[in-house]
């Protein structure tokens, strides 16, 4: 490591990053054995792997004392897993989506009560609506929202609106809690959002979404575009594009209707 990388890091992380780096090479290892690798003084070497313990990162045999990697390195590797396999299998599908309707295109899953971004691929018409990969927003944000709190009970999403209560984001914007989940039960029935100037001025939106062989939500596809004369005229035939779109990914994860 360079000497201006170092100065950037801080030791307790590094320390605590080489024990979790020493437990992956597949042999369970003592205390001594750790200190001994990585010349971690006891009382600190202690101290992280009670913390990791903790956390799930790290586990202890009981017989042998000895440490591993724990469970939560096999549920983030399953989780990251999962992101990879409906992009990789989305991907070639948004791009002839996008192809088709000339708009831009997003997709997006749930992490930790919050919508990510996961692809975007910009529209091509001279007035667009500009997105970035790894934005992350809120669970109650605009159509995704909608879209992935469909899968919940009316009385988490009500806990969700607590937690995130709704925000103006464009003129339309629905600021009423009991307004938003009536439309979030138009999309159980529709498997679909729309919203124009909402939750973005001067642009339609619209998601629908990616369902599991489970029939569970696990990604949702927006399209969105400039609020033309044209594009308002032609949200039926952009809803069908959507709706196809959002089938054939369905198909090939799994689902069945």
């Amino acid at each position: 490591m360079s000497k201006k990388a170092s100065a950037y890091t801080i030791s307790v992380v590094d320390e605590t990053l080489n024990v979790i780096l020493a437990l992956g090479n597949k042999e369970d290892k003592s205390i001594r054995e750790l200190g001994t690798e990585l010349s971690i003084p006891k009382s600190t070497l202690y101290r992280i792997l009670r913390t990791l313990e903790a956390k799930d990162f790290v586990r202890q045999n009981k017989r042998s004392e000895k440490y591993s990697l724990g469970v939560k390195f096999f549920e983030l590797g399953m989780m990251l897993k999962n992101t990879f396999d409906i992009k990789d299998t989305a991907y070639p599908h948004i791009l002839d989506l996008r192809n088709r309707t000339k708009e831009t295109i997003q997709l997006a899953i749930v992490d930790k009560e919050t919508i990510l971004l996961i692809d975007t691929i910009e529209g091509t018409h001279d007035l667009r609506v500009f997105s970035r990969a790894g934005r992350r927003l809120p669970l109650t944000y605009g159509n995704f929202g909608k879209v992935f709190l469909s899968d919940y009970a009316d009385e988490e999403i009500f806990a969700m609106l607590r937690k995130y209560p709704l925000k103006r984001y464009g003129a339309n914007s629905v600021m009423d809690n009991e307004i938003f989940i009536e439309h979030v039960k138009e999309v159980r029935k529709k498997h679909i959002s729309v919203g124009i100037d909402d939750p973005i001025d001067g642009a339609f939106a619209m998601a629908a979404p990616i369902f599991d062989k489970e029939h569970k939500t696990v990604a949702s596809i927006s399209m969105a575009g400039a609020k033309t004369q044209a594009s308002i005229a032609n949200l039926d035939h952009l809803k069908q594009e959507l709706l196809a779109t959002v089938r054939l990914i369905s198909r090939e994860l799994g689902f069945s209707e």
